[in-house]
């Protein structure tokens, strides 16, 4: 005996449960306003420090949360985490005051370069 109806709603719910299954992952993240990033020196070839700043609706401080800046034009060769500041709030941008190192761990912020690249990773708590 065939049950054509029970076989098309398999195939049906196979199809879909694959569709949902192959979907890609998106992630959504507030947009940042009130990006600054004031640096001592604008000598080319000469380090800076820079002192990073954004607003937020959402905040920055899950541990799976990372910032990463392009800096297209400009060489970091030279530039280490004591010559970065970051700091960050929903208002003005200074409301906290992050500390860094080059690993994030519990209440640090880890900060990375390569490149023209800064990567800020959440702290792990």
């Amino acid at each position: 005996m065939r049950f054509p109806r029970a076989e098309r709603l398999l195939s049906l719910g196979v199809i879909i449960a694959l569709f949902l299954f192959l979907l890609p992952q998106v992630s959504f993240a507030a947009r940042l306003t009130g990006m600054t990033d004031a640096v001592t020196s604008h000598v080319i070839s000469t380090v800076s420090n820079h002192s990073i700043s954004f607003t937020t609706p959402t905040g920055v401080d899950a541990s799976s949360d990372t910032i990463t800046l392009d800096f297209a034009s400009f060489s970091l060769t030279g530039v280490g985490v004591g010559d970065v500041d970051l700091s960050h709030g929903p208002t003005t941008g200074n409301e906290t005051a992050e500390t860094l190192a080059s690993t994030a761990a519990a209440g640090v912020w880890g900060v990375s370069f390569s490149g023209t690249t800064i990567t800020f990773t959440a702290p792990t708590d």
